[in-house]
């Protein structure tokens, strides 16, 4: 394959080399030899961030809005002809490991994890689109993580119609500074913010952003 990057950075033209593989992928394209990892942040016990009512019961948790946007993404992308695979399609507890084990084992072309954020300003908001530097430039002929996030960036906040946070660079960040791929972390909109929060929890508004992902 190769990933041709345009002139402004907004786009990237995948060009796929086809071919047989040895494994089969979880995909109906086998012949397809991209592939990503999509992966759904938290799950099981790690609930991530919540939401609580008055009365202080939560009402809604992180890992759902997750696990609902990282499924319409692989469905996105299994439509567009890429192989995918996801770390969990479940409410599942897994190691950070796990999910990045599952990515440097499959040695996928790209690494995309799903979560939302939360402020303890409600008026907090926006899209974000986290990447690690420390992997970039190590290899000239890909794409890099920040280009990625970038790409990823312009296309979500406006698919969703949540303002623009930009793209940061976490190095911190395990599955960034773990995996061996071109890897970024979305954060979808702020869970503590009632607009966001009206955006990531609408199915119809997950859907869109997740095409415009997989684009």
């Amino acid at each position: 394959y190769k990933l041709n990057l345009s002139s402004d950075k907004k786009s990237a033209e995948i060009i796929i080399n086809y071919g047989t593989s040895s494994e089969t992928p979880p995909s109906e394209n086998e012949d397809n030899n991209f592939s990503v990892v999509i992966d759904a942040g938290h799950g099981g016990t790690d609930v991530g961030t919540l939401m609580k009512d008055e009365n202080g019961v939560p009402y809604l948790y992180e890992k759902d809005i997750n696990l609902e946007m990282a499924q319409y993404c692989v469905e996105e992308l299994r439509k567009r002809g890429i192989t995918v695979y996801a770390t969990r399609e479940t409410d599942k507890t897994l190691q950070l490991s796990d999910r990045t084990n599952l990515a440097n084992s499959k040695n996928v072309d790209l690494f995309i994890s799903v979560h939302v954020n939360y402020f303890s300003n409600p008026e907090a908001s926006g899209t974000l689109t986290l990447y690690s530097k420390t992997k970039d430039g190590q290899n000239p002929d890909k794409i890099s993580s920040k280009e990625v996030a970038g790409i990823i960036q312009n296309k979500l906040y406006a698919a969703l119609g949540t303002s623009n946070a930009g793209i940061r660079s976490e190095d911190e960040l395990y599955v960034l500074r773990n995996s061996t791929m071109p890897a970024v972390l979305i954060e979808m909109g702020f869970i503590s913010n009632d607009f966001d929060r009206s955006i990531i929890t609408d199915s119809a508004k997950l859907k869109q952003g997740a095409a415009a992902v997989a684009d």
